[in-house]
This record gives C-alpha cells, structure tokens and sequence, in this order.
C-alpha cells in the first residue's frame, strides 16, 4: 500500500496548493511543497498524481510553465479590496530599492492632491540607478504604473507610452484584481511581447506577504535620449552636465547655464541654445 494521504486527499491538497498561486506555480516547486506536508508520501507519487489530474483538465499547465486551476474554485469568493493606487506607492518604493538597488521616488503632488505633469505622461513611481562610465556616466530610469482595478490591455498601452523616455517600464497590480488563469495567462503574453514588466502584490503587508515579479521588463529601444533627459531633469531634478556627462540633483536650476553655437559653424550670427543646460560645479570652476 503507498505511504501517504488517501487519493483524493492529495488531488485535494494539490488543487488547494494552486489556488493560492494561480497561473505563476511550477510542477517542481508543487512536488515539493506536497512533500513537506506529507514526509511519507514518494515525488514519483506526487508527480503522478499532478499528471493525471493534467489529463484529466481539472488543472492546466500553461504557456509560462505554471499550474493553474482549469474550474473556478469552490471557495468563497474574496471581495476585492478597493483601495487608492498611492496607498501602495511606498511599498513598490521600498521593493525598488531593496532589489534592485535603486533610489526610488513616487510622483509629486499639487495641493488638490493632482499629480503635477510637466511632460505629457508621467509613472506613478521612478527609480534610478546611477552607472558610472570611463568616459560618460548613464542613468538607467526604470518607471511603474500602479493599478488598483482588474488587468485590462490598455494598462499595457499607458504603460508602453513610458518607454520613450524610461529604460525599463513595469505595470503592478494588487493580487485581488488577478483574473482567472487564462485570461491573466493571455495578459502576461501581451506585456512579453511589448517587454512590459509585471509585479503583482498582496493589498494587505505581512510575512510572506511581498512584491512578486511576474514578468522583467527589457530594455526600451530605440529610447529618445532627449525626452529621458527632459524627464530626468524637469520631473525628477536630477540634470546632465554638458562638459563631463555626469548627473547631479539640482533642486532649483542651480548650475543652468545658457549656452551659444559657434556661428562659424553655423555660417552666421551667433545662435542661443534653446533648450536650458546644466554645468556642474567642477566643470564651471574649469571655465571660470
């Protein structure tokens, strides 16, 4: 007789295992998790066990490798926890920042509590991280859209509207919102294929209660260097200097200068530069 639970004690145990994961739980991490809760009981077992129930239709192994239930399950249906989206601006913050070494900032806010746009689109939060080069300093500007309601395709596109400016781009929702298996199956291919980062997270913090990556955003290209700098500088006062390419946060416009072209070239008058510049300290005491 097999050491273990009854038959229909395990199917139960693993349906239950994959309704807490819909969509993001591998077959191996299953087999392992049955495995502590039933010591006694063979991976061959266990295995055996997924597969059958994979032939059967009662769970599905998707595109992306995970298991997720085929039917809707049997419990009592959760009611979404409806809450603003810049309740969960400083968690994403703080996720930022321990993972992936940025230093991280949510929007700014007008006294009405309206976000002040200076560009035509602006994320909910920014993150940086500083990369230091032999000859020119880059900043890699990663940016998320939090979404406190169901996934819809046109988050995808508001989110895509980033990457003109943002290396990295990435859309959040709570878990309560995820729908079911297949359709967020078929959302997770969509942010894939436009390179849209995905997180999802849990509407209330505890123990073991984090910010899951579902999917890494890919580099934006082509990236527009001037709208990236437009953003840097005027969202996020952080400027580039125009002698030795590295950024500095400017709080004020301390260190703009206005710049003219050498009319030589140009085969006429001396010509103002447009757009406002930035020297930094070192480079203008070079000049002085």
């Amino acid at each position: 007789m097999p050491k273990g639970p009854r038959e229909d004690t395990l199917e139960t145990a693993v349906k239950e295992f994959i309704s807490r994961h819909p969509g993001r739980y591998p077959k191996r991490q299953l087999i392992e998790d049955l495995h502590g809760k039933y010591p006694a009981m063979s991976a061959g077992r266990a295995e055996q066990c997924i597969d059958r129930l994979i032939d059967n239709e009662d769970i599905l192994q998707l595109r992306s490798k995970g298991l997720a239930l085929s039917k809707p399950s049997t419990k009592k249906k959760v009611k979404k926890r409806k809450q603003k989206e810049s309740s969960y601006y400083d968690r994403i913050k703080r996720f930022l920042e321990k993972r992936f070494s940025y230093v991280a900032v949510v929007a700014s806010k007008g006294k009405r509590g309206k976000r002040l746009k200076p560009l035509a689109t602006s994320p909910d939060i920014a993150a940086l991280n500083y990369l230091r080069g032999p000859y020119a300093d880059d900043v890699e500007l990663a940016v998320v859209e939090v979404k406190a309601e169901d996934p819809e395709l046109k988050h995808l596109s508001q989110t895509f509207r980033y990457s003109r400016f943002a290396d990295l781009c990435y859309v959040a929702y709570p878990t309560d919102f995820i729908p079911e298996a297949k359709v967020w199956d078929t959302f997770l291919e969509e942010a894939r294929r436009l390179g849209i980062g995905v997180m999802t997270f849990w509407s209330r913090e505890g123990r073991g209660r984090g910010i899951e990556v579902e999917i890494e955003a890919v580099q934006s290209s082509p990236l527009s260097r001037l709208d990236k700098d437009e953003y840097l500088a005027y969202v996020m006062k952080i400027w580039r200097c125009v002698r030795c390419q590295s950024y500095h946060y400017v709080p004020r416009g301390q260190g703009n200068v206005s710049l003219h072209r050498d009319p030589v070239l140009l085969g006429g008058e001396e010509e103002e530069v447009g757009h406002t510049r930035f020297l930094c300290k070192t480079c203008a005491g070079l000049t002085s």
